[in-house]
Formats: C-alpha cells, sequence, structure tokens
C-alpha cells in the first residue's frame, strides 16, 4: 500500500502484538512513503511528520522521532485533535519501547504545547501520572 497513514497504523498493532520484525517492516516502507519529495505538499504537514516520528519510533531512532514530533507540533495545524491523537498512541506504544525516552518525547514537546490544557487523559494507564 503506498499510504503511509494505515501503513504506521499496522506497525504499531505489529508491535503491539510483540511481532517486531513485521512492525519494522512496515515502519521502514512508512518512514519511506513520508519522506517522498511531495508528501508534505500532497498531506497535512502534522500528520506526516507525526507518522514519520511513531515509524521512527518503531525502528528505536528515538532521536529522529523526537525532531519529527518536534516539527509536526511546530505546525500551524497542530489543534487539540491532532495533539491528542499523538499522544494516545504515544502512551499506548510507551508500553512496547523505551519508557524513559517516550516520556520525554511527552514531557518536553506534547506537555508545553499550547493545547495541552485541554489533552484528555490517555490510554493504558494515562502515561504513569500523565494526562
Amino acid at each position: 500500500n503506498n499510504d503511509p497513514y494505515p501503513g504506521v497504523n499496522a506497525a504499531s498493532l505489529a508491535l503491539l502484538l510483540n511481532d517486531t520484525v513485521k512492525a519494522r517492516q512496515l515502519a521502514r516502507r512508512v518512514a519511506d512513503l513520508c519522506a517522498a519529495p511531495d508528501a508534505l505538499v500532497k498531506e497535512d504537514p502534522f500528520w506526516v511528520f507525526a507518522t514519520e516520528g511513531e515509524a521512527a519510533l518503531i525502528l528505536g531512532d528515538y532521536d529522529a522521532a523526537y525532531e519529527f514530533y518536534r516539527n509536526a507540533l511546530a505546525e500551524p495545524t497542530a489543534e487539540i485533535q491532532h495533539v491528542q491523537a499523538g499522544y494516545h498512541q504515544l502512551c499506548r506504544l510507551r508500553h512496547m519501547l523505551d519508557k524513559a525516552k517516550v516520556s520525554r518525547l511527552i514531557d518536553d514537546l506534547f506537555a508545553k504545547h499550547s493545547t495541552w490544557p485541554q489533552v484528555k487523559p490517555g490510554p493504558v494507564g494515562g502515561c504513569d501520572g500523565r494526562k
């Protein structure tokens, strides 16, 4: 498939089901799709960057994920529903990834976004006491 959004959802689901090989294969494909020269022109830049961030997390590249999420949250289109969806996905993935590194993403980026006061608690225990 040439659509990165269902691809990253499939990659995250594979990770949550503990199929890391499949998760990484799918995440690599998603990263390639998001890196296409016209991706930011054809799609909402927030979702392109957030999708790249999620793929980078699945691939274990936390530094790249941090930059992608930073770029996503800097987009003017980063409204409450965008931030809410991204935060909830991070709460889910945090259980399968390096908790400290994912928490840094949440604390440094999401919790400092202007929409944070409106964000509702996350799933699966609310990310260890975070919203």
